[in-house]
């Protein structure tokens, strides 16, 4: 859409796809985005345009993950696609990982940057770096660790992680069951004797 005059993209993830961005990006070539594993939708770079897929779903799926290639085959056969180069989320279980072995992977919270830049690039010099506060979730990091709320310094072609988050381990491996991010903090921080209350409140965790 316009706004002020300016061109805004707009992140879709239901709505009236598939359908297609058009601007001077000035770079050559066909890449596939593979999207991220929740909520997915893949985009294609193609003769200077986004062609952005309909929204597919949850790749834990199997419904779901067949669907997702049928969708990329339905592109490839239709706009007769040979891909330069596939771009992905850095993790290495998301579901489609082993079906594309050359690939280019990028951690999601710097996918988040690059997007934010991108969208502003106009207000920086050639190459400017920017701060940035990334704070969308959970997401792998480049140190093998789940990452969430970070602080970078970079632009489109490199970052530096110059603040983030402190580490803890995380119980059950579940980040989005609120009781085990609890207790995890809890014992981080050798709080359960000013927690006892907060404790007995909270049945017993099953281990899976």
């Amino acid at each position: 859409q316009v706004v002020n005059g300016k061109t805004m993209f707009l992140r879709t993830s239901r709505g009236l796809n598939p359908f297609y961005l058009e601007r001077n990006f000035n770079k050559k070539g066909t890449f596939l985005a593979l999207g991220a594993e929740l909520k997915n939708e893949f985009v294609i770079f193609y003769e200077n345009k986004l062609l952005i897929s309909p929204y597919i779903g949850d790749l834990k799926s199997l419904d779901v993950h067949e669907r997702f290639f049928k969708l990329l085959e339905f592109f490839k056969q239709n706009y007769d696609l040979k891909f330069d180069a596939i771009l992905c989320d850095k993790h290495p279980h998301f579901s489609y990982a082993k079906e594309f072995e050359e690939r280019i992977k990028i951690s999601h919270h710097y996918a988040h940057f690059c997007a934010a830049y991108f969208e502003y690039e106009e207000n920086f010099a050639k190459d400017e770096k920017a701060l940035a506060f990334i704070c969308d979730g959970t997401g792998y990091g480049e140190d093998g660790k789940i990452w969430g709320g970070e602080v970078f310094v970079g632009n489109l072609k490199e970052y530096e992680r110059i603040a983030h988050f402190e580490n803890f381990t995380l119980i059950n491996s579940d980040i989005k069951n609120i009781q085990n991010l609890a207790l995890s903090l809890i014992f981080h921080y050798d709080l359960e004797d000013k927690a006892k209350e907060f404790l007995a409140k909270i049945p017993k965790i099953k281990l899976e």
